[in-house]
């Protein structure tokens, strides 16, 4: 089909979700990194791309005005004109939706499980986040229990490293919605437990590894460091949080408890994998950060006292996008 990505009445809905000013943006039958770049400008003229983080770059924020909107887009893989130009849009999107129902009807069925690991891999080579979509427990939508291949299907995505997974019509037209959501759950809480026990984890993301920036250096470095101490959590003070995406994209089978005060931010980082985003005033000092972080930490039980947990954060820490600091700090 030649329609374009984006029609007038995409356009329209566009305006509406900007006024809403919703958390992401997904964009369906994308087919080249274009079609997302089409997306980004009619954001920018709607003013909801005010800034332009770019992954693996030292970008000084320091300067932006804390309401500035910036609202992520997330490509829909679902078009085999896609899979043809998958790195340059991986590497143009904000995150990477792999939805299987589509594609499953666009390319060869049994080509489906290959697209979705080719995918999932991109996306970490680029440190990007990617969700998988579609019939994850497609049974439920008549039954209140799936299928044992479905349980292994939610399993597996999550194995290779996915930052989210997605209910569909199981949960829009489906006789089961809650059911099918504690099943959900109950699948990722055992698998990330078995994840965390094992210490499984990929590997750096190839362009992380490439690059020169200092944001990059650091979130590597803390992965390191987190091994070699057996750290409990990961604690960042994250403005617009570049620096929590950074950590989540290393996959480190440690919970990462995010910081920040500014409310968009924090709902953005909930899709993150591995991520707890947690409300917070800006601290006067690093010093002050770290005092009331560490008793909320013993508050909530997430740790115990004399276990270690890994600081990340900028100093000053009133300054955003200059992340340069790693603390070790025992509860």
């Amino acid at each position: 089909m030649s329609v374009p990505a984006l029609t007038l009445w995409d356009l329209k809905c566009l305006e509406f979700a900007v006024k809403k000013q919703v958390d992401y943006i997904a964009l369906s039958f994308v087919r080249s990194a274009g079609d997302v770049r089409l997306l980004k400008d009619h954001l920018k003229a709607l003013g909801a791309r005010s800034y332009e983080p770019i992954l693996y770059r030292d970008t000084d924020l320091s300067m932006l005005p804390v309401n500035s909107l910036f609202i992520p887009i997330i490509s829909k893989i679902e078009k085999p004109q896609a899979i043809d130009d998958l790195d340059n849009i991986v590497s143009e999107s904000d995150g990477i939706m792999i939805a299987r129902g589509d594609l499953g009807v666009e390319m060869e069925l049994a080509e489906v499980a290959i697209l979705q690991k080719r995918i999932i891999s991109t996306c970490h080579d680029y440190g990007v986040p990617v969700i998988v979509a579609t019939q994850m427990l497609q049974s439920m939508k008549e039954s209140p229990t799936p299928t044992r291949a479905e349980v292994l299907d939610v399993a597996n995505a999550i194995f290779d490293g996915v930052d989210a997974v997605m209910l569909s019509g199981e949960t829009a037209i489906g006789k089961w919605p809650a059911i099918t959501v504690r099943m959900m759950s109950r699948i990722t809480r055992l698998t990330n437990r078995y994840i965390r026990e094992q210490k499984i984890s990929h590997p750096i993301p190839k362009h992380m590894q490439e690059s020169r920036y200092r944001t990059a250096a650091l979130a590597h470095g803390v992965k390191s460091i987190v091994k070699d101490i057996d750290a409990r959590l990961i604690v960042i003070w994250s403005k617009f949080g570049g620096g929590a995406l950074y950590l989540s994209q290393l996959d480190i089978p440690r919970p990462i408890i995010a910081f920040s005060d500014v409310p968009a931010t924090l709902n953005r980082l909930s899709l993150l994998y591995g991520i707890h985003p947690v409300l917070m005033e800006q601290p006067e000092t690093s010093s002050d950060f770290i005092h009331k972080t560490d008793a909320l930490i013993l508050r909530e039980g997430w740790a115990a006292e004399g276990e270690p947990v890994v600081f990340v954060y900028g100093e000053p820490i009133q300054a955003s996008g200059v992340t340069n600091s790693i603390y070790i700090h025992y509860l």
